[in-house]
């Protein structure tokens, strides 16, 4: 069933906003609100992909839904992702990411995956939650920040519940200028994961996986564009 969620993470994301800004800053000095809602029955202009040809949109059950059929390989210098979608064109500060997830891996694959992107400088510094079917404290069902050559998880607690299985889930991410980082699935009153990391504090969001085909709908981005972005 399609839905939204925008005026639950509206209000959320606008509380924070406001926490967050001086009452004695001026005008121009204030980040816009920006958000944008995609259900891909538009085609996938608002996205740019790693690999476009490993995307497609397809219908279900009468409604489109965004399909990546063709997981990525590694690249040097850093193992990340290995395919994703981001959202173009477009800087994002105080974000809230919220869409429906499901992995197309057989459940034969205990570590299967999909992952949301965010804060993302370029192809070897960002953060990544990895939503998994297994949690093992280092990789899997994760938040994960990619710094250059390296990559390491700052999630807490350290070995979130697994959840994903092979339904359709919800998962929101906010990510704060502070550094606060929240990850919800299905239950959007306690975050699955969270952590606290102030080296990118702004930057592109996009949807994808570490190794795993993956369907994706119902996108809700809800936050604001950094001054001079």
């Amino acid at each position: 069933m399609r839905y939204f969620l925008l005026s639950k993470a509206l209000a959320a994301i606008l509380l924070t906003g406001l926490a967050f800004h001086s009452p004695h800053a001026s005008a121009q000095e204030e980040p816009s609100r920006a958000f944008f809602t995609d259900s891909f029955s538009a085609g996938l202009d608002a996205w740019e992909m790693l690999n476009p040809k490993s995307w497609q949109i397809r219908e279900e059950d009468g409604a489109a839904v965004l399909v990546l059929r063709r997981p990525g390989k590694q690249r040097p210098p850093v193992r990340r992702p290995g395919e994703y979608a981001l959202l173009r064109d477009r800087i994002w500060q105080d974000v809230t990411l919220t869409a429906r997830i499901h992995t197309l891996r057989s459940t034969k694959v205990k570590g299967r995956d999909v992952c949301i992107l965010f804060g993302v400088q370029d192809e070897t510094h960002f953060y990544y939650t990895h939503v998994c079917s297994d949690a093992n404290g280092k990789t899997h069902n994760v938040i994960m920040k990619v710094k250059g050559t390296r990559r390491f998880p700052i999630t807490r607690p350290k070995r979130p519940e697994a959840r994903l299985t092979d339904e359709w889930h919800t998962v929101r991410v906010f990510h704060g200028r502070n550094g606060t980082i929240s990850v919800w699935l299905d239950d959007m009153e306690t975050p699955l994961m969270t952590a606290t990391d102030t080296d990118y504090t702004s930057g592109a969001v996009g949807l994808g996986s570490f190794d795993d085909p993956a369907e994706f709908d119902d996108v809700e981005v809800i936050g604001f564009r950094p001054v001079g972005r």
